[in-house]
């Protein structure tokens, strides 16, 4: 069974899809990449449901590498958390994500690591938004401090990824 996934999380009439090819140029993780493909409608997610329930605050190095090709519009994607934000509790209704983008500038045809615990993060839906919304988003420090018990959510039925997403 593989342990990665793609999806278009987009409309179902638009481009959104994750096609593994070698390449481009030297990926500096190996011979080759996952790429993420988006028409104005469409939302790529390349995921793994591998990280489900790990507490938020046992991440301490968390990076990737990105590439953008200057043919097409630069675009990097987020990288995406399902959260629980309290992950002692009760509570398992849907909570959103929790959302990093990648910050600076984007290099055309370069690979670019990227280190989202160096970045803001914001989140999708309560409790988090009212926290860290997109227009304000937190540290990774200010996340852990108001949610100490956050986890990436831990259920069965489908939810509780860690997402790539472009579009």
């Amino acid at each position: 069974e593989d342990a990665w996934f793609g999806l278009n999380e987009g409309p179902s009439n638009s481009i959104g899809e994750v096609v593994f090819e070698p390449g481009p140029a030297t990926p500096s993780a190996g011979d080759g990449s996952a790429t993420l493909r988006v028409d104005d409608d469409g939302r790529a997610s390349f995921g793994t449901m591998l990280y489900q329930g790990t507490p938020l605050s046992t991440i301490t190095q968390l990076s990737y590498d990105s590439y953008s090709s200057s043919e097409l519009t630069l675009a990097s994607p987020t990288l995406q958390f399902d959260v629980d934000y309290d992950s002692t509790d009760t509570d398992t209704t849907y909570q959103g994500r929790l959302v990093s983008e990648h910050s600076g500038p984007i290099a055309p045809d370069a690979w670019v690591t990227n280190n989202p615990l160096a970045g803001r993060w914001w989140a999708t839906r309560e409790p988090g938004q009212s926290v860290c919304p997109q227009s304000a988003p937190c540290t990774w420090a200010q996340v852990l401090t108001v949610f100490p018990n956050a986890a990436i959510r831990d259920d069965d039925i489908q939810r509780g990824a860690l997402l790539f997403r472009l579009g």
